[in-house]
């Protein structure tokens, strides 16, 4: 699930009715696995504090009040408290917005990569939410917010080694978040890796946090994440993930955070990464 963020950017449509967007539901494969829904489309984060302060950004791609953008796939979303997220559709915006959720808060991509899984037998990933402060340790009693999570894969069976779950969080600590597997015990293997977020947010603007708890693995204390954990997992050669990657780097492991790097420090301006 990529994740699109939209900085100064200024939306000009000849019609107020022409679609902005359009996301992926369909598959041409034997399976629906490798149906990915689009990404996440979400204002950077200086512009979308400004609406969330109730400022309106003119030209904005997004329709007054809102900062973010799923798919319909994800109707969780829909159950957070205070009506943040909405159907487009239920707000007059469905034609443009191809029917999807918009949102007056943040989203931010949560990834788990696996191996070893096909489609057929792949679990589906179990999610709770629970809007209340504390971190894990009050993850108790029934969740605010329950659903569970596909399985996504890069075409067919055994084709490609690009694998996994993905789905839109709200980035914050005010909430946290359980994942488990459904079936075979819940646990998710150690040797998975975890992605949250992105550090060229936390390099350009402010470091990310989310309370995370997952199932057989440890976040660290009250399963704080930041999204400039270890991504020494990432590699550029012609290997989707090389071995020694797996179980030791990503999120939720011992690997060490990566160093913030302030993009106004660099010669070139530009080196946020």
């Amino acid at each position: 699930m990529p994740q699109y963020i939209l900085h100064r950017v200024n939306w000009r449509n000849i019609k107020s009715s022409t679609k902005r967007v359009a996301f992926q539901s369909y598959s041409d494969k034997r399976h629906d696995a490798n149906r990915n829904y689009g990404g996440i489309f979400c204002l950077s984060p200086t512009d979308a504090t400004k609406v969330m302060d109730g400022k309106e950004i003119e030209e904005s791609f997004f329709p007054p009040g809102f900062v973010s953008l799923v798919s319909s796939k994800f109707a969780y979303l829909l159950s957070t408290p205070t009506n943040v997220c909405v159907l487009s559709s239920d707000i007059g915006y469905g034609e443009q917005y191809d029917n999807g959720i918009l949102c007056k808060v943040p989203l931010r991509g949560l990834k788990i990569y696996s191996r070893g899984l096909v489609s057929t037998t792949a679990p589906r990933l179990s999610v709770d939410i629970y809007f209340r402060k504390g971190g894990i340790r009050n993850q108790t009693g029934t969740p605010d917010i329950s659903a569970s999570i596909g399985f996504h894969q890069i075409g067919e069976d055994g084709q490609s080694a690009k694998q996994g779950y993905s789905l839109p969080v709200v980035p914050g600590t005010d909430h946290s978040y359980k994942l488990s597997l459904l079936g075979g015990g819940g646990i998710i293997p150690g040797d998975w890796v975890v992605e949250f977020s992105d550090m060229v947010i936390g390099n350009r603007w402010d470091i990310e946090y989310i309370h995370l708890n997952l199932l057989g693995r440890d976040c660290g204390e009250d399963g704080l994440v930041n999204s400039h954990h270890d991504r020494k997992f990432i590699w550029s050669g012609d290997e989707f993930m090389r071995e020694e990657a797996w179980g030791n780097h990503g999120a939720c492991t011992s690997a060490n955070d990566m160093t913030k790097v302030e993009c106004a420090s660099q010669s070139d301006g530009k080196s946020c990464m």
